[in-house]
Parts: C-alpha cells; structure tokens; sequence
C-alpha cells in the first residue's frame, strides 16, 4: 500500500499537468459525443417572423399543417420540423395592439430592447440562420425584400407563379395550401407573406447547406402547388 501510495505520489509530482490537460479534453469530448447523440434531427427548418404569439395549442395545429408538405429529410421514419419564432411588430401595430389593449381594459407591456435585440436576431437569421423558408408578416418583408435576401421565385421553382405577390413572394392565403389549412395558420394573422432566403456566399459552397436549400425550395414548391384532392 506503501508503495502505492509512493509512487501515485511520484507520478503525480512529475505529470500532474499532462494529467489535467487529458482528463479536461475526455470530458469535453465525452460531454460533445453525448450532445451530439442526443441532439433531435429536423426535417425541416421554417422560419415565422411577425406581430403574433402563439399558443402551444396553436403551434401543435400550425406544425401538423406543416407535416403535409415537409418530407422525411433524413430518412429516420419521422417528420421533425424546427419552428422559429421571432415576435417583431411594427410601429403601427404596436399602437394597434396598445389600443386594442386599452378597450379590452388591460395594459400592453413591450420591451424596446427586446424588440431591438430581436430585431439583431433576425438580421443574423436572414444572414446566416438554419431556416430558409420564410413565413413573414408584411412589415418583415418590406423591411427586407430590397436587400437581395430573397431568392426569385422563377429561379426556384422554374417558373413564376399567377398568383405571386412579386418575384419574390406569394401571400399564403392565394395558395391553395393556405385556404385548406387556414384555422392552422390564422394564428400568424392576416397577410402572411412565404418566401425563401437566398443562400448567402458561404452557403453556396457548402454541400449540406446547399442540399437543405433544395430540401426547402421543395417544400415552397408543395406549399404552392398543393391541390385539395
């Protein structure tokens, strides 16, 4: 036991730091392996950005109504779809909801720096974000159809819709899709404008990125032909 001791003693007077430094990098790479098993794998992810927040009630009826024109992307025998939610009014319909508070008796609390912070959020997500599928209030649009982030929809799917709103987008309720679905997706309010990001530079030469562009352009492309059978 004695020499046990002795030499546990002796080696750790001569590589105690070795030690540490090995035993730092198994636990970030058990911890990382862990993660990276256990994080979910997503068909399909969609981004909303708008005045409205949902219930979750609301968000179960809007995911299902999703399902029908999102594809098994991975080939796991499930259909996990990724929702991104970012909450943005616009001047005008912060004033709206403020009124509309007021009738009802009640106070409408909004937080400037969280709106600015979402603002950023959003920026980086029309920039660099997962979602390129997008499901946009009017006022989000406006606020970023002029800056060459969305791709044509002529480029996308070959052709250039009847019922497109521009080059760009079509509001959700001329697509058949929309009036079918319609309960499911009234929560995101009135007006709601689908387009697809375009992928930035770095994404056009990455092959996954490129591979779940197309998976999105496929999903715009069952939204706008979607036909009631």
């Amino acid at each position: 036991m004695k020499k046990l001791r002795k030499w546990l003693e002796n080696y750790w007077y001569h590589y105690k730091w070795r030690t540490i430094i090995i035993a730092f990098f198994a636990v970030v790479i058990t911890v990382c392996t862990v993660q990276m098993l256990q994080k979910k794998s997503y068909d399909a992810y969609i981004l909303y950005s708008g005045p409205k927040v949902f219930t979750s009630e609301q968000e179960t009826a809007l995911t299902n109504a999703l399902r029908y024109v999102v594809s098994d992307y991975d080939d796991n025998g499930e259909t996990n779809l990724c929702l991104t939610k970012l909450i943005l009014m616009s001047e005008q319909e912060l004033e709206e909801a403020k009124e509309q508070a007021k009738e009802e008796g009640s106070t409408l609390a909004y937080n400037y720096d969280t709106r600015q912070r979402t603002k950023e959020q959003l920026g980086m997500e029309m920039m660099t974000g997962n979602s390129y599928l997008c499901f946009l209030s009017e006022y989000i649009y406006e606020e970023y159809k002029d800056h060459d982030r969305f791709a044509p929809l002529a480029d996308v799917l070959g052709y250039h819709p009847e019922n497109a709103e521009d080059a760009y987008s079509i509001y959700l309720a001329n697509t058949e899709y929309g009036t079918y679905f319609s309960d499911a997706f009234s929560c995101m309010g009135e007006n709601v404008i689908v387009c697809i990001r375009q992928p930035n530079v770095v994404d056009q030469y990455a092959k996954d990125a490129m591979d779940e562009y197309q998976n999105n352009v496929q999903i715009l492309k069952k939204i706008i032909e979607f036909k009631v059978q």
